[in-house]
């Protein structure tokens, strides 16, 4: 939810919302002890930190800088001395990143296709709300 709230933010469109499919829901469960959600959810894949997101009701108050910070120091545990991670352009957690440390080192332009629209809600079930 907070991916696609921040998507619809930034102007990423169309944006798609699409329920987890049961490959998505089995491979959550294998990488269980590299999955961290509380308050917020981010995902270790070897020397990247991915899919960062704090719950929206929740944004703006501290738990994005400390869940980070959390998961910073766990991969430094881990062994890794480097740390990428990808920002979507125009999301405004980028200032949050910069004060942890990371640098801006490369700008990518990503291009989406969807070619089946259909399989895809144009919004979140409302219960999701």
């Amino acid at each position: 939810m907070a991916f696609y709230k921040m998507r619809e933010r930034v102007g990423i469109l169309p944006s798609y919302y699409i329920a987890p499919s049961e490959w998505e829901r089995n491979n959550f469960l294998k990488g269980r002890n590299n999955r961290f959600v509380i308050a917020a959810c981010g995902v270790i894949d070897g020397c990247e930190l991915r899919q960062v997101a704090v719950r929206p009701d929740m944004q703006s108050r501290g738990y994005g800088k400390a869940f980070v910070s959390f998961l910073l120091n766990e991969m430094m545990h881990r062994g890794e001395k480097i740390v990428k991670l990808e920002v979507v352009k125009g999301n405004p957690a980028k200032t949050l990143y910069e004060s942890l440390g990371f640098k801006e080192k490369s700008l990518y332009h990503i291009v989406t296709k969807y070619y089946r629209p259909d399989s895809r809600l144009s919004r979140p079930p409302v219960e999701m709300y």
